[in-house]
């Protein structure tokens, strides 16, 4: 399964650790949101249905990152992944994820219908370890990365994507820290509200 977010300091913690990546400093300034405006590739994409597509579901999500967004290509925003579900529930094919309310992206994902989840190729690892330490409440984080927003339907996704998940919200619900094991509860929710449970139908898949 792959975890939607850790805190940013989790995150390049996390990436120390491995020694594989060579973390931007903290005290880059990030640009004014906008700044990657002039990337935006609005072309159309072609979306296939969800029966066409053919991964092996375990391995995607356990050895690779991603990026789950929100929003539209005129005002969006991208946070990194580790955790979360695919499968299905009342008939439908879904992605589950979970998303802190500190999380800039939890503002868009509770306003927004649709979102889309997307996984790259390795080469592309540091400038999701950008996304996913780095917020964009205080600039355009895109602008740090090599990545290219890209107009999708009913969303946004990357130009150098490799899979991008066009999902519908079809549920949210907020954890209880009650209902969460004590062990799980000190590691991850001793300074911050527990997460937001999202579940969104898969309607289609975009393939570079």
């Amino acid at each position: 399964m792959f975890h939607v977010e850790h805190s940013h300091q989790e995150c390049r913690e996390s990436l120390q650790r491995h020694g594989s990546i060579t973390l931007p400093r903290s005290k880059k300034q990030i640009p004014r949101r906008g700044d990657s405006d002039r990337r935006h590739l609005w072309e159309g994409t072609i979306v296939k249905n969800i029966e066409e597509l053919n991964v092996n579901v375990f391995e995607l999500f356990s050895k690779d990152w991603a990026l789950l967004t929100a929003g539209s290509i005129g005002s969006y925003n991208a946070m990194t992944i580790g955790w979360g579900q695919l499968g299905t529930l009342w008939n439908k094919n879904v992605v589950t994820f979970f998303v802190k309310p500190v999380r800039f992206t939890h503002g868009f994902m509770d306003a927004d219908e649709y979102f889309t989840v997307s996984f790259y190729p390795k080469e592309y690892q540091r400038d999701l370890t950008i996304l996913g330490s780095k917020s964009g409440r205080d600039g355009d984080k895109i602008a740090l990365t090599r990545l290219t927003p890209q107009a999708a339907e009913h969303g946004v996704t990357f130009a150098q994507a490799r899979l991008t998940l066009i999902c519908k919200k079809i549920y949210r619900h907020d954890m209880e820290l009650a209902g969460i094991p004590s062990g799980a509860a000190e590691i991850y929710y001793a300074k911050e509200a527990p997460h937001t449970i999202y579940i969104g139908e898969v309607t289609g898949f975009v393939e570079n």
